[in-house]
């Protein structure tokens, strides 16, 4: 199973405006995309939602409730850059996959770098994040994973990539700007 993500509603950004050859091609393939869509969780904010994603969890119940916050009743304060388990509740499905003896990948997504239960992933197959790692980078090491021999090929693979999450926040969904950065992650996807 693959899991990429990006943000700004994936394959709704500007697709009948602009080619974008990955989108529109797996518009396509049965079963890539919901009837309704994907329906954000409260708050709509990269961590909450990329975890709940992962775990099938809603925020409230497995604990990244905003990017940041403190807890009221410790005064500890979770950033993003946060490792410590005790805040991400719940069983992602690469600790699921962990347990069933199998491998799982991951490239920058939100809590895939925190060692917890089974979950103890390698750098090779889960780097920590770094901002400054170029995207065609990320891309080629994660497609990377599929040249390995079959019995070493994860059975889950996770990719985020956040090009145009930054830029939707400072001129909305819909700008040009946007449909560029689709376009540049697509490029080096496709």
């Amino acid at each position: 199973m693959v899991r990429f993500r990006n943000d700004e509603g994936e394959a709704e950004l500007q697709v009948s405006h602009t080619v974008i050859a990955l989108v529109s091609d797996l518009r396509f393939l049965q079963g890539t995309k919901a009837e309704i869509g994907l329906i954000p969780v409260y708050p709509t904010l990269t961590f909450p939602n990329h975890y709940s994603i992962i775990t099938g969890l809603y925020p409230a119940y497995h604990g990244i409730i905003l990017n940041r916050f403190t807890n009221p009743t410790t005064g500890d304060n979770f950033t993003t850059r946060s490792r410590e388990p005790k805040w991400w509740l719940g069983e992602p499905i690469w600790e699921t996959i962990a347990n069933q003896g199998l491998k799982a990948a991951t490239y920058f997504w939100p809590g895939s770098d925190i060692k917890k239960g089974s979950w103890d992933c390698l750098v090779n197959l889960c780097p920590p994040y770094n901002a400054s790692v170029p995207f065609k980078e990320r891309v080629d090491t994660f497609l990377h994973y599929f040249d390995f021999p079959n019995e070493e090929i994860p059975a889950f693979m996770a990719l985020y990539l956040e090009d145009h999450d930054s830029q939707g926040y400072l001129v909305g969904p819909d700008d040009p700007q946007i449909t560029e950065a689709v376009s540049h992650i697509d490029g080096f996807i496709y």
